[in-house]
């Protein structure tokens, strides 16, 4: 009798598939992943507009700039509040903020840009 036996395999024995930690985890359980170890470390999947100005270290103002000017993309709202993804606070954050506002010009603060008027003396 001759079986069909593989080179280095014991007699009588097949040999096992490829076992399927060896394939490539699917992107989504991997993010999935994350965000489970994200909630059991306490940390949150989304952000008010104030708690991310905190993070970012921004103000307000600035904050509402960078949304309407989709540099921080946010999800459709439920309600009134404003939910800033945490993964949208660390991009940001890791690319560098823009310049928001303009340069001051001539000592003046950013938001008093009106043309400037000839005094008559």
């Amino acid at each position: 009798m001759e079986e069909n036996t593989v080179a280095g395999a014991a007699p009588g024995v097949s040999p096992q598939p490829a076992p399927q930690d060896l394939q490539e985890p699917d992107p989504r359980l991997i993010e999935l992943e994350a965000k489970v170890r994200q909630l059991e470390a306490g940390a949150k999947l989304n952000y008010t507009r104030q708690e991310s100005a905190k993070r970012l270290n921004l103000c307000m103002a600035s904050i509402d700039l960078l949304i309407t000017q989709r540099v921080i993309r946010v999800p459709p709202r439920k309600g009134r509040k404003v939910l800033v993804p945490a993964s949208e606070i660390e991009r940001v954050a890791a690319a560098g903020i823009p310049q928001i506002w303009p340069p001051k010009r001539d000592g003046r603060t950013t938001r008093h840009f009106a043309p400037e008027r000839n005094k008559k003396a």
